[in-house]
C-alpha cells in the first residue's frame, strides 16, 4: 500500500476590532488541500473508511458568536 499525506489548514479571525462583533470569530478551514486520493485496498469500498475520505478537497466555514 502506498503512503498518503494530506494537508489540513485552518485560520481563525477574531472580529473583536469591530465593537458590534466583539465576541465573534470566523474560521475558514480545508481538509486534504492537495486533493489526494485515498490508497486503494482490497476492501468493499476500495479504501479504508476509518482512515481515509474519498471526497477529496473539503472546505469549511464556521462562525461563532456570543451575546
Amino acid at each position: 500500500m502506498d503512503a498518503v499525506t494530506t494537508v489540513d489548514l485552518q485560520y481563525t479571525y477574531n472580529l473583536g476590532e469591530l465593537s458590534i462583533f466583539s465576541d465573534t470569530q470566523v474560521t475558514l478551514g480545508t481538509q486534504n488541500l492537495t486533493n489526494e486520493d485515498p490508497p486503494w485496498i482490497p476492501f468493499i469500498t476500495g479504501y479504508e473508511g476509518t482512515l481515509h475520505d474519498p471526497r477529496g478537497l473539503i472546505w469549511s466555514l464556521r462562525i461563532e458568536a456570543s451575546l
